[in-house]
């Protein structure tokens, strides 16, 4: 099964993926995490030696040594803590805006700036003026005996540690990311989550003349990952084909996984394959991985054909706990057919509409929308001619409605489109691959021996996902929104290519 395409009905998408702005170049981006990180441990150090003479300037009577002290602080602060913070505070703002650690896209970026800037400014407000009075006094004060020190001397002994804490928890926060992690490597993310696993089928159960359901548990015996509504996982058969079906069990089950298969006996074989499949049968899967998650809205509305109906099931057995507002609308050839059917008619009553095509009429679904409360999220999985009419429903309708789709097969949006040669910039190793106008970018990089995980490549499941560092992409995938489009960060290489004659992956 494959991902979701959204598409809103009103003329403004809400929260549009930005194009991120120009990014530097592998080595210079290199170049100056190292400036940055050297001058920031530094600016630390420093500042961390200057609470220790700011308390011993307390500390001491003798006017001589309290002089000498507050001339070594008078020396860092003139020289190597002017140096330090300054390097560390415009390295790191170069960092945020011309990297992938992007200032507005981690709320952990722009508050260790924040803090960084707010030292920066401090420090020569009123540490600097602290220091040069109270060297003064010390100074006028060398000859005559002892002295009270403690108008400039304790302020600053109060502040320097303070603004030293800063520093730390700014430095803290680069390692510790509590408002959203950085990916920066992708490859290295998807060979983790990739991983295939050996599983048994435990049982087959049909529900419909042309629908079975398969309860798979790990062959060791093992607990599995875990899932959310919307996931799906990746089965690999036999013959070496590979199917995507979505997860309908329950999500806090770890002892197995329940997918349902339509056997379509027009398809490419992999149904066929699978329900000839019986209990004890090994098979291996890769996943789950979520492409079709449940947003929160004020409302759902699921629109399903046929066999679409499995990655509901699970989302409308979570909003019913909840105790949020949802509607179903399922559609199929007859109501023999439409597996599930008649139990969620059972639990669920008059939040679901069936409409078996023969005994019903086609739904209207401009009404269905018009119906809609403001706001409303709309899922839609199965065929693409039904998914097609509703999203051209939600276009022309004017309902204030967002606009979810879940594919099974590849979309016709590559059909006329020219391929054209260029390049693909490996920048971990500087390698570059020259990729021809009748193969992929996928294929490429695997005859150049690289590390190229994916599953569908047909650019519907998103496991082969790579960040782009440079260079124009030209999305071809069902993988992102239609929101998404004009993205320039990532690729799908299995089936996108590249508008520009060279284009640099993360990988």
């Amino acid at each position: 099964m494959a991902t979701r395409s959204t598409h809103r009905g009103d003329a403004s998408p809400q929260n549009p993926k930005k194009k991120r702005s120009k990014r530097l170049p592998p080595r210079g981006r290199k170049f100056l995490l190292a400036v940055h990180v050297i001058f920031s441990i530094a600016w630390i150090g420093v500042s961390s030696c200057m609470v220790v003479l700011s308390l011993m300037g307390l500390s001491f009577d003798d006017p001589g040594m309290i002089e000498a002290i507050y001339q070594a602080l008078k020396i860092f602060d003139l020289t190597v803590i002017t140096v330090t913070s300054f390097t560390s505070v415009a390295s790191g703002i170069l960092l945020a805006c011309y990297t992938p650690w992007g200032l507005f896209e981690h709320w952990w970026v722009i508050i260790k700036l924040v803090l960084s800037l707010i030292v920066f400014v401090f420090a020569f407000t009123l540490t600097h003026p602290a220091v040069l009075s109270a060297l003064e006094t010390a100074h006028a004060h060398t000859a005559s005996g002892p002295l009270d020190i403690s108008e400039d001397g304790v302020p600053l002994a109060i502040l320097s540690p303070v603004l030293c804490s800063m520093l730390l928890i700014a430095a803290i926060l680069s390692f510790a990311k509590p408002w959203g992690t950085v990916r920066h490597n992708p490859v290295k993310k998807a060979a983790t989550t990739e991983l295939s696993r050996s599983m048994v089928v435990e049982h087959v159960h049909r529900l419909t003349p042309g629908v079975i359901t398969l309860r798979l548990t790990a062959a060791d015996g093992s607990e599995l990952p875990t899932w959310e509504p919307g996931a799906h996982i990746d089965l690999v058969l036999g013959s070496g084909a590979v199917r995507q079906y979505s997860l309908h069990g329950d999500p806090a089950d770890r002892t197995g996984y329940d997918i349902a298969v339509l056997k379509e006996p027009e398809g490419r074989g992999g149904s066929i394959e699978i329900h000839e499949l019986e209990p004890g049968h090994q098979v291996m899967i890769k996943g789950p991985r979520n492409n079709f998650p449940l947003h929160d809205a004020p409302a759902y509305l699921f629109v399903a054909g046929g066999i679409g109906i499995t990655p509901f099931l699970p989302m409308m057995r979570q909003l019913q706990a909840q105790g949020r507002p949802w509607r179903l609308l399922y559609r199929g050839r007859s109501i023999q057919h439409m597996a599930f059917g008649q139990d969620l008619h059972h639990w669920y009553q008059d939040r679901v509409m069936l409409m078996p095509s023969d005994t019903t009429d086609r739904p209207d679904l401009h009404e269905l929308l018009r119906n809609a409360p403001q706001g409303c999220a709309v899922y839609c999985c199965g065929p693409d001619t039904l998914m097609d009419k509703l999203a051209e429903a939600v276009h022309t309708s004017g309902a204030h409605t967002t606009l979810y789709r879940e594919r099974f097969t590849p979309s016709n949006r590559a059909a006329d489109a020219v391929d054209e040669p260029f390049t693909v910039e490996l920048n971990r190793s500087g390698r570059r691959i020259d990729v021809a106008a009748d193969e992929t970018m996928l294929e490429a990089m695997r005859e150049a021996a690289s590390a190229a995980p994916a599953s569908c490549e047909n650019g519907v499941c998103g496991s082969c996902e790579l960040s782009v560092l440079s260079g124009v992409p030209e999305h071809r995938d069902d993988v992102l929104d239609d929101h998404e489009r004009d993205r320039t960060d990532v690729i799908h290489p299995c089936i996108s290519r590249s508008k520009s004659p060279v284009i640099v992956v993360d990988a």
